[in-house]
């Protein structure tokens, strides 16, 4: 051979071989889970270059076309943008890793906290809402409206679903969400889809309001330790965590085990506390290629010390817009009454089979044994020991002495405006005596009776749940086919929690007008309580819910059509040992109520080009009522209301959406009616506010009451917006626009608790607005995103349109027929309250770096920067009024304020080297 032709043959080849090697090779990896991001998208403005990462989160340069040094952008949707400046000459031809953070994560912690809070807000509707999707109205709902108890679309928690690995976990009783099996297990929820009504679903059939689903797998956890501390003035002060993942065997075993605690010995409101611990084991083993079975155990316990809502009135005398009637002193420290305790430890196993290329299985067995409890102050023929009980205030007075004496007292006395424990004792100890024939039998006992003591509620769960479901895929078409099975079982009784310095309690209730009827328990008369004793009512509520559900989609070149059925059968029962005088079915079972729910649902989307679609989703829903809004007080008799239907409900919604690399737009409306809803409301009425009400209630007392026929009516905007400025400024805007109101004029039935009488009435509620949420909430934000894992973004917020929830005894004929309808008195008494709007300002940081090559992170968030103290939650009508004189300021409106300027400092450490 020519040897020039060997020397041009092999220069040749060594050019061939410095071309290849000169390619700039990157991998893109989520920064808490250690897997490969696909489909991320990869610019380099310096030469106009994009493209994207391949299923193995690699891509490859022609460095060839590549400055010696240049910026490179990465950007995919559910993480944060990053942005770095890379030096090719210091690679030595090595593959650059880049993580990248996902959005749920870093700001899991602050939703969490927000959760936490707002169970002291405003207990009647505690609205569970984690940092879900990428929507942006549901991001805004969890960080900038949260506190305000915004309600997506207006819907409240029972017509939610709150769902974990396929398991749903909402209570059969009443339908809200169990959130707190994960109480601050921020571990544990990090990844978690949101899906707004009866849309396309891969775990279920979904509900009306907000589906959250989370998703847990040891195997795609970050492997070693890791540690997280928060600092903060909200519910709680700090949270000190600790997770610990390893990969076994090629990662065909993954452990996570994880502890934490949260505490405050008190928190923003006076007179509250926070003591909450939590520790999780999770493990999955891969069977085989095809097979993966994992095993979640967590149990977070958790205490609060409660807050109470307060009138205009008792702001002002105690000087404090979070006063809080549920505290006072005792031995010279702050002593809560109302003390919230649960604990859910829950056992959580699945089994995943790929039973061919088209067809995956899905199964699972759930248990939840626990308890839950709320303690409160109880009393029996002795004054009303509650601080802010309208008789001790000064609007009730009429003598002008005796109401400034009491007024300076309010002022300048914590014993008069807080609860009085020495008080309590001391009453106590002057009730020596002798019971005689106690607990059923001859004998007697003589000791300090208590007219004073401390009880808790408990409402304890048992809880079973299984289901199946099989997915098929093929092509365009998939197929979503499942059942699943629930039983529920709940202990409800009172629980003797302190007798406050007696010797015992007779167990008889005081508000029985003829005492000899006044035994719960006619099996035990006299029944001598001690302390962790049962008493007053003890019977089981159980649930059963089947249900089967399916779902078809199928895309095609310019549309994308979806179909759902679901079909189910439920059954409520009370049971109890109990045997009262007044009730002749008080004890034994009572008949099982049973009842057949279904729905329908459907969305076509509509595929302009590759950045414009228009989705249209319309659902039909026919659901039974759950056994709270049913049951006549369980406590004492196993009656049910008569002439119970299922509550009907029509959805539609219509939404355009647009998505570039630069912006983001979603616009759309919604309509959702429903019909004949049946909902439980309980109060106490006055002797002479029932003598105007309904003759057969005159007696007074507690009063179980319940709306019948009930139509509700939602119709609303919103509006989303992520628009990048530049590659470092992103501006966003979020905002919902609604008008909800009650339809029609419902029946309210009203049953006496402790007698036969019952009464009802026509409530002129049509036009009303359903409370509970701001119906206007709109937040505006712009982010700044640092060169290297970070940003920092501020957001302006503005909400109105929230009204208090209306005493329905005001909106009877017998309550405003003798007034003139044009007069300032009608309107007064008749008119539904509007509270203040309000505008916030909050801002977040994060940043995100290497410590010693272990990954660290530092977020700080500042809630209401400009410490607005004007801002109040929720607010409601008291049940009691003056139906004589009409006196309007004798039971005025309470109300939940809202804290000043708050911030939540998170501080996190993997020991595992990146």
């Amino acid at each position: 051979m020519n040897p020039k032709r060997i020397l041009l043959f092999i220069i040749n080849g060594l050019l061939f071989i410095t071309a290849e090697g000169q390619v700039f090779m990157g991998q893109v990896i989520d920064a808490f889970k250690s897997t490969p991001i696909t489909n991320v998208t990869v610019e380099i403005d310096q030469v106009k270059l994009e493209m994207t990462t391949n299923e193995t989160g690699d891509f490859n340069i022609d460095q060839t076309k590549l400055p010696a040094t240049f910026s490179i952008k990465l950007s995919k949707s559910g993480y944060y943008p990053l942005q770095q400046n890379v030096n090719i000459d210091k690679l030595n031809g090595t593959q650059r890793i880049f993580n990248l953070v996902p959005i749920k994560t870093i700001q899991q912690e602050i939703a969490t906290i927000e959760l936490d809070q707002s169970d002291d807000t405003d207990e009647s509707d505690v609205y569970s809402l984690l940092t879900s999707s990428d929507d942006p109205i549901q991001k805004a709902a969890a960080f900038q409206f949260g506190i305000f108890r915004l309600k997506l679309r207006g819907i409240g928690d029972q017509w939610s679903r709150l769902g974990f690995n396929g398991f749903l976990l909402n209570d059969l009783q009443q339908g809200k969400s169990t959130y707190q099996i994960f109480s601050g297990q921020n571990k544990l929820t990090d990844y978690t889809d949101g899906i707004m009504g009866y849309n396309s679903n891969e775990d279920d059939f979904g509900d009306l309001g907000l589906n959250q689903w989370i998703s847990f797998n040891p195997i795609t956890y970050r492997k070693g330790l890791s540690l997280n501390y928060s600092v903060s003035n909200r519910s709680y002060t700090h949270r000190l965590g600790a997770q610990y993942v390893k990969h076994f065997n090629r990662s065909k075993v993954s452990l996570v085990l994880g502890a934490n605690r949260r505490w405050a010995f008190e928190g923003f409101i006076p007179g509250t506390f926070y003591d909450a611990w939590g520790t999780y084991i999770g493990l999955s083993k891969k069977i085989n290629s095809r097979t993966d079975v994992q095993l979640l155990l967590v149990n977070a316990p958790v205490q609060r010390g409660k807050s109470s809502p307060g009138t205009k009135e008792v702001f002002e005398l105690s000087d404090d817009r979070l006063y809080n009637s549920y505290w006072g002193y005792q031995s010279g420290k702050k002593r809560n009454s109302r003390i919230a305790k649960i604990e859910l430890p829950t056992a959580f196993l699945n089994l995943s089979s790929k039973l061919s290329d088209q067809l995956q299985l899905n199964l699972g067995l759930m248990a939840t044994k626990g308890k839950r409890s709320d303690s409160s102050i109880d009393w029996t023929n002795s004054p009303d020991p509650r601080p802010d009980y309208y008789q001790k205030l000064p609007s009730y007075i009429q003598d002008s002495a005796s109401k400034a004496a009491v007024t300076y007292e309010w002022k300048n006395n914590v014993n008069v405006r807080q609860i009085n424990w020495d008080q309590f004792y001391q009453s106590n100890y002057n009730q020596y005596t002798t019971v005689r024939n106690i607990n059923g039998g001859n004998d007697s006992v003589i000791g300090r009776r208590a007219v004073y003591f401390l009880n808790e509620r408990h409402s304890d769960p048992t809880d079973l749940e299984h289901f199946l479901n099989l997915k098929w895929h093929k092509s365009r078409n998939s197929i979503l086919l499942g059942y699943r099975i629930e039983y529920l079982m709940k202990e409800n009784y009172l629980l003797m929690s302190d007798l406050l310095g007696a010797d015992f309690f007779v167990d008889k209730e005081d508000f029985v007008d003829d005492q000899n009827l006044a035994h719960p328990n006619v099996n035990n008369l006299n029944h001598i309580v001690y302390e962790g004793d049962r008493y007053g009512y003890d019977y089981a509520s159980v649930h059963y819910r089947y249900d089967i559900f399916t779902q078809w989609e199928h895309k095609f070149k310019k549309w994308d059509l979806m179909f759902g059925v679901d079909g189910g059968y439920k059954s409520d029962v009370r049971r109890s040992d109990y045997k009262n005088l007044i009730f002749e079915n008080s004890s034994g079972s009572s008949e099982i109520f049973k009842a057949i729910q279904y729905g329908i649902k459907s969305s076509l989307t509509y595929k302009l080009n590759g950045r414009n679609y228009i989705l249209a989703n319309l659902a039909y829903a026919s659901k039974a009522p759950f056994f709270t809004d049913i049951f006549i007080n369980p406590q004492w008799r196993s009656d049910r209301i008569q002439d119970v239907t299922n509550a009907t409900v029509y959805q539609f919604s219509l939404h355009y959406f647009y998505r570039s690399p630069g912006a983001k737009i979603q616009l759309g409306g919604y309509a959702i009616e429903i019909k004949d809803l049946t909902q439980n409301k309980n109060f106490y009425l006055d002797e002479a506010l029932e003598d105007a009400t309904a003759q057969e209630l005159a007696n007074g007392g507690f009063i179980n009451a319940f709306y019948t026929h009930m139509d509700q009516r939602y119709v609303g905007l919103d509006l989303a917006m992520e628009y990048n400025l530049s590659s470092r400024f992103e501006l966003t805007f979020a905002g919902q626009v609604g008008d909800y109101i009650y339809s029609n004029r419902p029946t309210l039935l009203l049953f006496d608790q402790y007698s036969n009488a019952e009464a009802s009435h026509l409530i002129y509620l049509k036009n009303f607005f359903i409370p509970g949420t701001p119906q206007i909430a709109i937040t505006a934000g712009l982010k700044y995103n640092f060169k290297r894992n970070g940003f920092f973004g501020i957001n302006v917020s503005y909400l109105d349109k929230s009204f208090v929830e209306v005493n329905p005894l005001k909106r009877i004929p017998e309550t405003v027929g003798d007034l003139d309808r044009d007069g300032e008195t009608f309107k007064k008494i008749n008119d539904q309250e509007k509270l203040p709007s309000a505008v916030v300002v909050d801002a977040f940081i994060f940043k995100s770096y290497r410590f010693l090559g272990h990954y660290s992170s530092v977020s700080l968030s500042v809630n209401n920067i400009f410490n607005n103290k004007n801002l109040v939650s929720g607010g409601f009508e008291q049940n009691r009024f003056d139906f004589k004189d009409k006196q309007l300021d004798q039971f005025p409106n309470k109300y939940f304020n809202l804290q000043g300027i708050n911030y939540f400092l998170n501080i996190s450490l993997s020991l595992e080297k990146i």
